[in-house]
């Protein structure tokens, strides 16, 4: 009965070491595919690196070739060529001075442009460039070179495509300037409240296509004064100009200064992203606006009234002398005293005493009819301090008491100054107080004088 577990049992042993002997087949089998595997990638890669190395061996011969028969058919230069410049490059020509080369570029996005050049070099080679405006795309350039020059004869004209990827750009700058007739400055300008800042901002297109502006930034103008701008689409090169004011103010006045900047964007026409640009900054100095000096009338002349003829007034009668009660409870003394002929005088005295000594003030004493030489004038020297006499207004002489002769204060007086007619003659006298303490009398004596045009007979004077 033990016989049949004993044969399970061994065909169970058998199958185990058969399965392992399969697993250990299969792994070795996998590996051996994976070596096979790598080993024909590492063939094909070193096929494709013999294969690109050969392709780039005999590109470079190629070039290489092409550049010797190149050299070969331009033996005397080449140009070669970039979105922003040609080169030109110039060999075996004589090693002289003054080798002389004349250029042109002309490029098939412009033909209307052509770039003409000359160029003068010493010795045997030289190099110079072209400068290009870059337009964007994918266009052919011609550079063309003719020279006759120390023995030697000959031209190029080599041709190439250039591919220029558009390069949106632009600059801008703001001016400013006070007062229509000034001129636009970047730089600060003093101004006054109530003044007005005009701006002006100048955006140029320095990229390689035409742009789109958009509408100017400038927070800090007025609004509504914002004005200009380009037309249309903004070429290469070409500049458009914005306007704009400012009114001056209070506020700007306490901030002491007013200072200003402007953006704009640029959208390239047709590909490309938009560039956005600043400009400079502009200042104003505000100050507060000026006070204007009083305008000075200038002054004018004195009219001088033409001499009127003597008047004969007939002689008054001595007028007494009246006290009458002063303010403040004072004696003032008012009086007419008759004086010579043709004369008048008012003298007039306040003090807190009687302030006049008991001798009237005297009378001027004048020639009598026409005067044609040197003639005197005089009053009595008694109680007199000072006399001065005017004649026509003007000051002549002042005579003090020390000036006395033989008891009168006399003045010599020459008439040839004088025209011919009436002059009147006054006498400002200064009588001497009766006490210390008193003040002084002053009174006014006057009189005509007439100047003669010929020597004739003249009536007596009677006035």
């Amino acid at each position: 009965m033990l016989l049949p577990c004993a044969l399970t049992l061994s065909a169970t042993v058998q199958a185990s070491a058969s399965s392992e002997v399969s697993l250990s087949e299969r792994e070795a089998i996998a590996t051996t595919k994976k070596t096979e595997r790598e080993q024909h990638a590492a063939e094909k890669r070193a096929a494709r690196e013999a294969e690109k190395a050969t392709r780039k061996a005999h590109r470079e011969a190629t070039a290489r070739e092409a550049k010797e028969h190149f050299e070969e058919k331009h033996p005397f230069g080449v140009a070669t060529f970039s979105c922003t410049q040609v080169t030109w490059t110039y060999r075996n020509f004589p090693d002289l001075p003054g080798n002389t080369i004349t250029q042109q570029v002309t490029i098939d996005h412009d033909h209307s442009t052509r770039l003409h050049s000359i160029f003068s070099f010493d010795g045997p080679g030289a190099t110079t460039t072209t400068t290009l405006d870059g337009h964007a795309g994918r266009y052919q350039i011609d550079a063309w070179a003719q020279w006759s020059t120390n023995g030697v004869k000959g031209h190029f004209d080599i041709r190439g495509k250039v591919t220029c990827p558009p390069a949106p750009s632009i600059a801008i700058e703001k001016l400013q300037r006070i007062g229509a007739g000034a001129g636009y400055v970047s730089t600060p300008l003093k101004g006054e409240v109530g003044q007005t800042v005009e701006y002006e901002i100048v955006v140029k297109n320095t990229g390689n296509i035409d742009v789109t502006l958009s509408a100017l930034n400038d927070a800090r103008c007025d609004a509504g004064t914002i004005a200009g701008g380009p037309a249309g689409p903004l070429a290469p090169g070409a500049s458009a100009t914005f306007t704009c004011t400012h009114l001056l103010t209070a506020a700007d006045q306490t901030a002491g200064t007013y200072v200003n900047t402007a953006s704009d964007t640029a959208t390239p026409v047709g590909e490309g992203s938009p560039v956005s640009g600043e400009t400079n900054t502009v200042l104003v100095e505000v100050s507060p606006p000026a006070t204007k000096p009083p305008v000075e009338e200038p002054a004018k002349p004195p009219v001088e009234e033409p001499a009127k003829p003597p008047v004969e007034e007939p002689a008054k009668p001595p007028v007494e002398e009246t006290k009458t009660p002063a303010s403040g409870g004072v004696l003032g003394f008012t009086s007419t005293p008759t004086g010579s002929s043709g004369t008048s005088s008012t003298t007039t005295s306040k003090s807190g005493v009687l302030g006049f000594k008991a001798t009237s003030v005297p009378s001027l004493s004048t020639p009598r009819g026409c005067v044609r030489a040197s003639f005197r004038v005089s009053i009595r020297a008694s109680g007199v301090r000072s006399v001065s006499f005017y004649m026509d207004g003007h000051k002549l002489k002042t005579l003090s008491a020390k000036n006395a002769r033989k008891g009168r204060l006399t003045l010599l007086i020459d008439p040839t100054a004088l025209g011919i007619g009436a002059h009147r003659l006054m006498a400002k006298i200064t009588m001497a107080p009766a006490a210390r303490t008193a003040k002084a009398t002053h009174a006014t004596r006057t009189s005509t004088v007439l100047r003669c045009r010929s020597a004739v007979l003249t009536p007596r004077f009677t006035g």
